[in-house]
């Protein structure tokens, strides 16, 4: 009895091994031999865990980022992770797929690498770095996937060179992805930083830390938004234009409405990383934020076309939703179960719904995403919000938004684009003095869409009003400042 575990879980391991193999070869897609050409520039990179001393599945996905930041960063190619490997018979675009099966020895990080590519008829390549220290077979594993090209890191300012600070930071990331405690991660990154002063996945990981606890807040201070921001400035000078800190950077710029800022930034990481995904990721928050729709339009046309399966595309993405391309938009919105996020991706698919006019699918899911404890609390608290007014229950409705109307307002608070939902929402219930307040509060802090203020189904009783024809007349005015600064072939 002893022994069946192991066995069954090993077995699993080598069945998903199989799978990426028979998958790759059924559907008629060639793998290759890793010495005989260059690689590919696009990455597939899959986390597997499941045998005895495997990486949890947070710290998996935390050592996926790191290994995402340095294919992209160090090798200069693009990057996508995904969960699982693909599903048999999914048409995948030329690249290369990795499964990644990770072990911790004490302080050493042990790997085993299954490789494979798209274009070529062969079987996979299952490549193994005893345990060794993390830094040290992460730059192994750079070497062993073929990549041409690969800046050096001596100092660590990616990766961490101390074992300790590696193990650390990666749960601290861990810890941050599963919505936990903003302070044991904070705590985790001072032991990182005291032993590894000057890594930029450090800084990053405080800045999206101080972010996420002003974002869950229901009282912002400006304090968080200084930290957030210095956090990722900090990675900025320890890695000019990470693009994972550039996209944090983009991010908050654009959610306290610094447009300007926002775009400049992007623009230079896009110049600097055009493979990165967190690059085009920049690109897309910022012209959405911007209103810059011929910009989303374009971006969007490139982060489809670095993805090596097209069944995984990048997650919620709203540029897809404000430009109509709402089948594209539902595609986004696939989940993985083990993630606080997911309670945003099933938000937007009931938000879809709604603005779809199929009022019962979007009861019922706004009715299930009351059932998960963890996620972003104010998406589960708007999502209660429409199922009330969705059931006619809208006194209690109306209490429950003036709450998150109230938390909504001050220089403090970021992202508008929330701030728009909440104005979706008086519309909803029928007060179309609160749904403008709303409204022109969400463009002061940041959100500038022109087009969704146009034409977003929920807002379609405020369009004549004088005060709804003044606002379109600011935004358009401020979006056609921006195009004279930001073209949008200024993107290709």
């Amino acid at each position: 009895m002893t022994s069946a575990a192991p066995r069954s879980l090993a077995h699993r391991l080598y069945v998903a091994f199989a799978l990426l193999a028979a998958l790759l070869l059924a559907v008629g897609l060639p793998m290759r031999m890793w010495s005989k050409r260059a690689p590919a520039r696009m990455l597939l990179v899959v986390q597997v865990s499941g045998a005895p001393g495997d990486l949890s599945s947070p710290e998996g996905r935390a050592l996926a980022t790191l290994v995402k930041d340095l294919f992209e960063i160090r090798g200069h190619r693009s990057v996508n992770l995904a969960p699982d490997p693909p599903l048999p018979g999914t048409p995948l675009r030329p690249g290369e797929i990795l499964l990644v099966r990770a072990h911790r020895d004490g302080n050493r990080l042990g790997l085993q690498l299954n490789v494979a590519s798209t274009n070529q008829q062969s079987a996979p390549e299952v490549l193994t770095c005893p345990a060794q220290e993390p830094a040290e077979a992460l730059d192994w594993m750079l070497q062993q996937i073929g990549t041409q090209r690969a800046d050096k890191d001596p100092e660590g300012r990616l990766i961490p060179r101390d074992p300790q600070a590696f193990w650390a930071l990666l749960e601290g990331m861990a810890t941050a992805t599963q919505g936990g405690d903003h302070e044991a991660v904070l705590a985790l990154l001072d032991r990182v930083e005291s032993r590894a002063p000057g890594c930029a996945s450090a800084s990053i990981l405080r800045g999206e830390t101080y972010y996420l606890q002003a974002l869950e807040s229901p009282r912002p201070t400006v304090e968080s938004i200084h930290f957030a921001k210095r956090g990722f400035e900090e990675a900025l000078s320890r890695w000019f234009y990470h693009p994972r800190a550039a996209l944090g950077l983009v991010r908050l710029h654009s959610d306290i409405g610094h447009a300007k800022e926002a775009l400049d930034l992007a623009l230079a990481v896009h110049r600097a990383y055009p493979l990165a995904g967190s690059t085009c990721s920049a690109v897309l928050y910022a012209s959405r934020f911007a209103g810059l729709m011929e910009v989303v339009d374009r971006a969007s046309v490139q982060m489809d076309a670095i993805a090596v399966d097209p069944s995984r595309p990048q997650r919620m993405q709203l540029g897809l939703l404000y430009l109509g391309q709402w089948s594209a938009f539902e595609r986004s919105l696939w989940t993985r179960e083990d993630e606080p996020y997911n309670a945003v991706q099933r938000f937007h698919m009931a938000y879809l719904r709604l603005l779809q006019g199929r009022k019962v699918d979007a009861h019922a899911l706004f009715a299930d995403l009351e059932h998960r404890a963890e996620g972003y609390p104010k998406f589960l608290r708007l999502g209660r919000v429409f199922r009330l007014i969705l059931e006619g229950q809208k006194e209690l409705a109306r209490k429950d938004l003036q709450g998150l109307d109230d938390e909504s307002t001050g220089l403090a608070v970021p992202d508008g684009e929330f701030t728009f939902n909440l104005a979706e929402a008086w519309a909803l219930l029928g007060d179309q003095r609160a749904s403008v307040d709303a409204a022109n509060r969400a463009l002061g802090q940041g959100f500038a869409c022109t087009r969704w203020y146009q034409q977003s189904p929920l807002l379609r009783e405020l369009q004549t009003m004088p005060r709804w024809q003044a606002l379109i007349q600011v935004l358009r005015q401020r979006e056609e400042r921006l195009y004279r600064r930001f073209p949008a072939e200024s993107f290709d």
